[in-house]
């Protein structure tokens, strides 16, 4: 079984494990590129993430030629004809975050690292949204406690 080359002479386990140190989901998405991008050099592949409605994905990592969509576009699978076998899910638990779309088919050793750096993904991607919401909440905390001292001062 081959392992997936990592970013950095760290070793695979540390290329996955950086996935969770991004602090952006754009960091991250160069992070996964790299890594794909050395995993299935050959290939030409499209990382479509579920859009906040769900009800439609976005390309946010297009890799090589034959790949007919570009980083941004909508990503409805009539775009690019491929079997199912070449669109790996994404998932964080029972919640589908997108799909890796493929060309060529995988060799089924190349498929299990695959699903294991999609698990990382996905759970690097639900940690971005997470850490984002908190740090939201903290603001309009301070900014409340900051507004509510102001007011009180006042009186």
């Amino acid at each position: 079984m081959t392992t997936p080359t990592p970013t950095t002479n760290d070793g695979p386990a540390v290329s996955l494990v950086k996935l969770h140190s991004c602090s952006t989901q754009e960091e991250l998405e160069v992070r996964i590129a790299k890594d794909l991008a050395q995993l299935m050099p050959d290939a030409s592949l499209a990382l479509c993430l579920n859009r906040e409605d769900a009800a439609s994905m976005e390309a946010r990592v297009v890799i090589g030629e034959r790949a007919p969509i570009a980083v941004g576009q909508d990503a409805d699978p009539s775009v690019w004809s491929l079997p199912d076998a070449q669109r790996l899910p994404i998932r964080f638990e029972s919640n589908q975050l997108g799909q890796l779309w493929l060309d060529p088919e995988p060799r089924e050793e190349v498929v299990a690292e695959l699903r294991q750096v999609l698990t990382h993904l996905g759970t690097a991607l639900v940690n971005l949204a997470l850490n984002s919401e908190a740090r939201q909440a903290t603001d309009e905390y301070c900014a409340d406690r900051k507004s509510t001292r102001l007011n009180s001062s006042h009186q």
